[in-house]
């Protein structure tokens, strides 16, 4: 498991966070990170940009609303080792019912080591059905990107 969320930094129309990347996140067959575990930098960046849009899971939880992956795609550029990495969340497109955002994970050498896309849909808990993205959500994004484009 990545060892902590280190920070977080916006800039214009992309969120950034840092991770730490230890041993125990290695495939042991090949020394770097498995294409698998890639998933699960990708949510942490995704996630802690709900949060810092002031929309953690729990808020949705609260209104019976759950964010799930329709499809994801990845491209795999380069090995990702032991260090500290940077994961993005940029080119954000809010829906009616979907959110896509582009996403990249630049490895302990500060080189592009993966990009991906991901689609996400909000899904009612009572009917698991898709819900609309909330107004306040679509208000929350676009002054996440006008403050970063100034």
């Amino acid at each position: 498991m990545v060892s902590s969320l280190e920070s977080f930094t916006a800039h214009p129309a992309m969120f950034e966070i840092t991770l730490k990347v230890g041993e125990q996140d290695l495939s042991p067959a090949y020394n770097h990170v498995h294409h698998a575990h890639v998933l699960l930098l990708l949510e942490k960046a995704r996630l802690a940009f709900l949060t810092e849009l002031g929309f953690p899971t729990e808020e949705y939880q609260k209104r019976g609303l759950f964010w799930v992956i329709a499809s994801i795609s990845v491209d795999y550029k380069r090995e990702i080792r032991a260090g500290e990495i940077r994961v993005t969340c940029e080119n954000n497109l809010v829906q009616d019912k979907t959110l896509i955002l582009d996403q990249r994970i630049y490895n302990e050498k500060g080189k592009l080591a993966v990009e991906g896309t991901a689609h996400s849909m909000l899904l009612s808990q009572a009917t698991q059905r898709s819900a609309a993205i909330p107004a306040e959500f679509r208000e929350a994004v676009s002054r996440y990107e006008s403050k970063g484009s100034k």
